[in-house]
């Protein structure tokens, strides 16, 4: 900021008395009052605040009327592309009829994710009792924390259980991997079923049995998710603009940064990557990441880009290959993580392939981020090598898994019963992640095939597309 009287040939417009504007600066008089400069600080908030849902209107209208030409125009601005795409998210889940101009963009952000009514509910009461920002993340998470408070409409019911049957009850929840009184919610449901519902009466077969009496199974007798392929990318063509999608479900990826074409992989061609301005993405989401989904890719890590070494960037713990963005964070980052191993007294790291999954914003303080990695320590030799990487998120199993099917190794995690999954509506991300609304994680190598599925991938399809390039039994 300066002080110094403004050139008349740079004045630029108002934001208060005697305060004018040009693009690299704000200028101010020395005999400014402070109510005044308090007065200029609350404008440029205003304005501040109010760009970010003008950049989302702006997106989505562009979108909408101007499919074909709407991606360049945004190129040439020089924004940052996937910022954007969350700005437009930001606006679609509120509509200007819904957007409360007392309360700032970022309030609107904390409870982007929820369901319609409980965002309302939330807005409401932070505007009604003044609340910032970060206190109505306190009061969210607050809200989430306390499960056992009844809402309008709820009843609480008491039940008394005698020490015997309340053993058995809980042997039979732990055995579903779920709370006793999920369990519970759902076996009288499942009751209900058997009296109302003639599917589950005498005769039915399993085909017909809902899916919420399958959760009183134990999980190795529950049904895997059907899978279902959602994109292919094989970059067996190079390309300047953007590469096909192999799946029919017309989900190209554009490229980013002039990334060098490889034709080396395994199977198909590949992408090589600077870690750091070069990754390829999708406009919208492929799949969805509040269902089961498993991702296929083969990955590598470069000696070029690494220097002969593996050390990440320092206060990096991750890098990436394949993510999708979410308004501040991803839902899931494919690639390799340092991870913590105890020796002694004390931690060393080591870096490992890995599939993480995180819960949505504003329920860190009680849900962890899932890591599944493998066994083995990423090593010098695994530089300039093919690795292919099963990530397989299963909902209802609750399970995060990772198959390295060229070593035979994987890693798995159980998922808290009451795991909040969530939706992100940006696009999927081929060489980089997204945290705290930035860019991370970018990945220092190639990226090859791609697949993603909904449901659930196993071990044996795992095996099949790294010796055969396709699913086993397909």
């Amino acid at each position: 900021m300066t002080i110094d009287p403004l050139p008349a040939q740079g004045r630029r417009f108002s934001t208060g008395p005697g305060a004018l504007t040009r693009r690299t600066g704000l200028y101010l008089p020395l005999n400014l009052t402070v109510e005044a400069w308090q007065h200029i600080g609350r404008k440029i908030f205003i304005v501040s605040d109010s760009s970010a849902w003008w950049w989302g209107d702006w997106l989505i209208f562009g979108e909408e009327h101007f499919p074909d030409r709407y991606r360049r125009a945004v190129n040439e601005t020089g924004l940052d592309y996937q910022t954007l795409r969350n700005y437009a998210w930001i606006a679609r889940r509120f509509p200007m009829s819904r957007r409360r101009d007392k309360l700032s963009f970022q309030h609107h952000v904390v409870v982007a994710a929820l369901p319609e009514a409980e965002q309302d509910l939330l807005l409401a009461d932070a505007e009604k009792h003044g609340w910032s920002r970060n206190e109505l993340r306190r009061r969210l998470r607050q809200r989430r924390s306390s499960p056992d408070a009844p809402s309008e409409g709820e009843l609480v019911y008491q039940l008394k259980l005698d020490p015997a049957r309340q053993d058995r009850w809980q042997r039979a929840a732990s055995q579903a991997n779920t709370t006793l009184a999920d369990w519970i919610v759902v076996a009288l449901d499942t009751a209900a079923d058997e009296c109302l519902d003639p599917i589950t009466g005498p005769g039915a077969t399993p085909d017909t049995v809902p899916s919420r009496r399958r959760a009183l199974l134990p999980q190795t007798e529950q049904t895997t998710t059907a899978k279902e392929l959602k994109g292919w990318w094989s970059f067996d063509e190079p390309s300047d603009v953007r590469t096909k999608d192999r799946s029919g479900n017309g989900h190209a990826m554009p490229i980013t940064g002039s990334p060098t074409w490889t034709g080396t992989a395994r199977f198909g061609g590949g992408y090589a990557l600077d870690g750091d301005s070069q990754w390829l993405s999708t406009e919208k989401p492929p799949l969805r990441s509040d269902e089961s989904l498993s991702i296929a890719a083969w990955v590598r890590l470069d000696s070029t880009v690494l220097g002969g070494e593996l050390a990440l960037r320092p206060d990096w713990y991750a890098v990436t290959a394949v993510s999708q963005d979410g308004p501040s964070r991803s839902p899931f980052y494919l690639g390799a993580r340092l991870i913590d191993n105890p020796i002694g007294s004390g931690l060393s790291r080591t870096l490992r392939w890995n599939f993480t999954v995180s819960p949505v914003e504003g329920t860190d303080d009680r849900f962890d981020w899932v890591h599944a990695h493998a066994q083995t320590v990423i090593d010098l030799s695994e530089l300039d090598r093919w690795t292919l990487l099963v990530g397989v998120y299963d909902l209802e199993r609750r399970v995060l898994r990772l198959y390295v099917p060229s070593t035979g190794d994987e890693g798995e995690r159980r998922l808290p019963a009451d795991w909040p999954r969530w939706h992100a509506e940006g696009g999927l991300q081929l060489g980089r992640a997204r945290f705290d609304d930035a860019v991370v994680d970018q990945w220092p190598g190639s990226v090859g095939q791609l697949r993603i599925y909904s449901g659930v991938l196993t071990k044996e399809d795992a095996v099949s597309l790294y010796t055969e390039d396709r699913l086993a039994n397909e």
